[in-house]
């Protein structure tokens, strides 16, 4: 996969298609991949399975079960902005087979077919641009309301948000999950503190958090003149405290933007398509964590070379970056979180300057050279992939 810059051009186009959707499954999955992980999604499907037939069931035409797919066009680097304004007039119950055709900023269109990485590719690129132009916060993201953005916008990004799951079970977890509690179930089941004072900066979570335990007043004090309290904080009132502000702050605030969400996604009612018991797990399972990605990698290695690179895998996925564990899975996989329950990993015999990874998004297998020396060399060459926010996908 090569880099390229991004692209500012602004245009979209809508087609329905009547052509069979074509995705890349492997069956040779890991004897000892985690099972939890596996049940988790089976059971996903099992439920999404039975809920969105009869979801659908009522706008699909003929005796098929699968709608014709809609072929979508957009801009590599305003995906963004054209999905919003595509969206204001698609509908969302007809989107459940969605395919993504990317234009280059020389005008040419991607080489890659979309067999699901595409869209992965696209959705993590729209959530990501979400998550810097229209929510405040650091580890956990709060909706925000901006004066170029009214009904129409937001309701749009509620029916982005429901073809995401519905075509590749992706979920922004960054947004705060009692947020997405109240846009899904019309009700915050989950503690308001916790995921309130990680949408702050470190400084004052470290603050609060200590707080909670042993009260600096000082401290308290700084911290509290920046979340519009109005009364003094202490030893005795900072729980209580701390559970308004979180409430206002969670709830409050993003209620116009919540609301815009809930009436959509009410509609096609996304609530009997993730359990609420089951969105806790499901937000743990999909974050990128070391863990969880060692846990969904396939691997069959046959020589020691092959067993040699493998094991380089494992120790850069342990000892790199939360920042670099998220490249490396949208790298491999299209999606900025876990939405596949393997990556199978594959050996090739390339070496020299043409020696480096290869993603295969659709079908979730990522090719590694097996003619590593040394540890050092396999993290730089990863690392320099990485170090790029956008691949191309060129690979038909």
């Amino acid at each position: 996969m090569n880099t390229m810059p991004l692209h500012s051009s602004a245009m979209y186009d809508i087609v329905e298609l009547g052509l069979s959707p074509t995705r890349s499954l492997e069956d040779d999955i890991m004897n000892n991949q985690s099972k939890i992980i596996q049940e988790f999604y089976r059971d996903i499907d099992s439920e999404y399975n039975s809920a969105i037939t009869s979801t659908s069931s009522s706008i699909i035409n003929g005796e098929d079960d699968i709608m014709p797919p809609m072929h979508l066009i957009l801009h590599r680097g305003n995906v963004f902005v054209e999905m919003i304004e595509a969206f204001k007039s698609i509908d969302k119950q007809k989107c459940s087979n969605l395919m993504v055709e990317l234009i280059l900023p020389n005008g040419e269109s991607e080489k890659g077919l979309d067999a699901g990485g595409v869209f992965r590719d696209t959705i993590s690129e729209f959530w990501i641009t979400m998550y810097e132009t229209c929510t405040v916060g650091t580890n956990v993201k709060i909706p925000c309301i901006r004066h170029d953005f009214k009904e129409e916008e937001w309701k749009s990004m509620a029916k982005i948000l429901y073809v995401g799951w519905v075509n590749s079970k992706y979920l922004p977890i960054k947004l705060a999950m009692p947020i997405i509690e109240q846009m899904l179930y019309g009700h915050v089941t989950s503690k308001l503190i916790p995921t309130f004072l990680l949408s702050l900066g470190e400084s004052d979570n470290q603050i609060l958090n200590s707080a909670l335990k042993d009260v600096d007043k000082d401290d308290l004090l700084e911290a509290f003149s920046t979340l519009e309290c109005r009364i003094v904080p202490n030893e005795y009132n900072i729980v209580e405290l701390l559970e308004e502000i979180s409430h206002k702050e969670l709830i409050q605030k993003p209620h116009f933007i919540i609301e815009q969400f809930r009436k959509e996604l009410k509609e096609v009612r996304m609530n009997t398509l993730i359990s609420e018991n089951d969105l806790l797990a499901l937000y743990k399972s999909m974050e990128p964590t070391a863990k969880n990605i060692l846990n969904i990698l396939s691997c069959h290695e046959t020589s020691n070379d092959e067993i040699k690179t493998f094991g380089f895998l494992k120790k850069f996925i342990k000892e790199t970056t939360n920042e670099i564990r998220l490249k490396f899975l949208r790298f491999s996989t299209g999606a900025d979180v876990i939405t596949h329950n393997y990556i199978k990993v594959e050996f090739t015999n390339v070496v020299g300057l043409a020696r480096a990874p290869v993603a295969h998004t659709c079908s979730g297998v990522l090719e590694l050279p097996s003619k590593y020396e040394y540890f050092a060399d396999f993290r730089k060459e990863l690392n320099s992939i990485l170090a790029s926010n956008i691949w191309v996908m060129d690979i038909l």
